[in-house]
């Protein structure tokens, strides 16, 4: 019920109906009665991005159906195996010092990146900065987890000058240095343009999806407005605007 509390997006959403209701009903040559039109489409826009059973068919769109990925048995491990994963979190502090912190995606994938090598063995690439060796990097920071978990150091190679998704694939593919299969982790939602960046690149990459934020059942509930689904319309909006920067760009294809 906590989401139903807090003032935005959901606030504004109740706002916005306030205002379009009360603008048609002023006479046309009042003020507000003006706006109706825009008032409508911001409520209108406003709720596909607070109504979660919306919001949840743009991620499935991109995240596609939930599926087991192709993993080998264990008779199938290989030390020519490499896994890449893909960092997430904070670089910055507002007064841009570097102060990396893993979010709840580079989490993710930093667990089950390491679950993966257990059953595949091989190299564990970590991607993600912001600066080099003489700083605290976000790739830093999931080699010093794996270790914990019990990756050797030798079997962990790291990527720490990287900002963005090309530039985490750039610098991890000189350290690709096996002839084995190669594992791309990432969050489902980030992998159809992360594994577009790696093709682009040459690294033949078997996509290894965690994260998912689609709902897995979408009830009644799911179409009651709340501040949730306005986190999840972001990430819709993030990836694919930044899959036509990369396309503009010719990272991706």
């Amino acid at each position: 019920m906590i989401q139903y509390l807090t003032p935005s997006p959901l606030l504004a959403l109740a706002l916005l109906a306030l205002f379009t209701v009360s603008a048609w009903r002023q006479p046309r040559s009042a003020g507000l009665a003006r706006s109706r039109h825009v008032l409508m489409a911001l409520t209108f826009w406003t709720w596909l991005c607070c109504t979660p059973a919306i919001t949840n068919t743009f991620v499935t769109a991109i995240e596609g159906p939930p599926r087991a990925a192709d993993v080998p048995s264990t008779a199938l491990r290989a030390a020519n195996t490499t896994i890449v994963v893909l960092g997430s979190g904070e670089m910055w502090t507002p007064g841009r010092q570097a102060a990396p912190r893993l979010d709840e995606n580079g989490w993710e994938r930093l667990h089950e990146g390491v679950r993966l090598w257990r059953r595949t063995d091989g190299t564990l690439i970590f991607t993600g900065g912001p600066g080099g060796s003489d700083q605290p990097t976000l790739a830093g920071q999931m080699a010093t987890v794996a270790h914990e978990l019990g990756v050797p150091a030798a079997q962990v190679a790291l990527a720490v000058r990287s900002r963005t998704t090309y530039e985490d694939l750039v610098a991890a593919k000189p350290l690709i240095t096996g002839n084995g299969p190669v594992w791309l982790v990432t969050s489902a939602v980030h992998m159809p343009r992360a594994l577009a960046v790696a093709r682009q690149l040459g690294i033949d990459a078997r996509p290894y999806p965690v994260d998912y934020r689609q709902i897995r059942q979408v009830t009644w509930r799911a179409w009651i407005p709340d501040n949730a689904a306005a986190d999840r319309m972001n990430t819709v909006l993030h990836e694919s605007i930044g899959r036509l920067w990369y396309r503009w760009q010719g990272w991706a294809p």
